[in-house]
């Protein structure tokens, strides 16, 4: 029985070790998992190009969004909240995705999306809190609609080049703001409404936030 204060006391040493070597850690360290809560709120300007037989038409829309809303102006899915995990492979070099789902329902109409971002980037202390993380991959959105039973149908998707660049600032040990521009470019897109297809291509620039906590 007397091996165990010794046994406590080596424990508390471990422990307060290792909190110390987490609290001198620093956000985009090897081996850091970042998890983020991403484009929650912000300003997004959207600009749409539509083709039909042969004809472009064109259209524009400015949102301001908090948690975003599907049915808002042009809903391209680019904007929509998201969550991220992120691991880092190297020092600054983080590996990652991005994953978003929305269901709505009103009535007998349902809508229904998903998105998908894998991602690379790379992040750079610029002092003190602050961190530069831009990051670079590709966005896949798609959604579909129904208006009830044996009602028309409609689906589409959009399929982009994401470039990003947020800063990321510690609140607190662990957990930190992100802040940023955001640049989604419309490379293939198409919408199918009763067998009927319309091919687009939608881009969208903001500046939107988020949250992140990494281990």
């Amino acid at each position: 029985m007397r091996r165990a204060p010794r046994y406590l006391v080596a424990t508390l040493v471990v422990l307060a070790a290792g909190r110390a070597r987490a609290q001198d850690a620093e956000f985009g360290d090897l081996g850091h998992v970042a998890i983020s809560a991403e484009r929650l709120f912000g300003y997004v300007h959207t600009s749409e190009t539509t083709t039909v037989a042969g004809v472009d038409t064109s259209r524009s829309n400015d949102s301001f969004s908090l948690f975003s809303n599907p049915f808002g102006g042009i809903a391209t899915g680019y904007g929509w909240p998201r969550l991220a995990v992120d691991v880092f492979a190297a020092r600054g070099l983080s590996v990652g995705a991005a994953a978003g789902f929305f269901h709505v329902s009103t009535n007998n109409t349902s809508l229904n999306g998903f998105l998908l971002a894998p991602r690379i980037g790379y992040a750079t202390n610029l002092g003190g809190r602050a961190f530069f993380w831009p990051r670079g991959g590709m966005t896949y959105a798609h959604a579909s609609s129904s208006a009830g039973s044996g009602a028309l149908t409609s689906t589409g998707s959009v399929f982009a080049l994401t470039l990003e660049a947020p800063l990321a600032i510690v609140a607190t040990p662990h957990v930190a703001f992100l802040v940023g521009p955001t640049f989604d470019l419309g490379l293939s897109g198409s919408t199918t409404t009763g067998g009927a297809k319309v091919d687009s291509k939608t881009t969208d620039f903001g500046v939107q936030a988020g949250l992140l906590a990494y281990f």
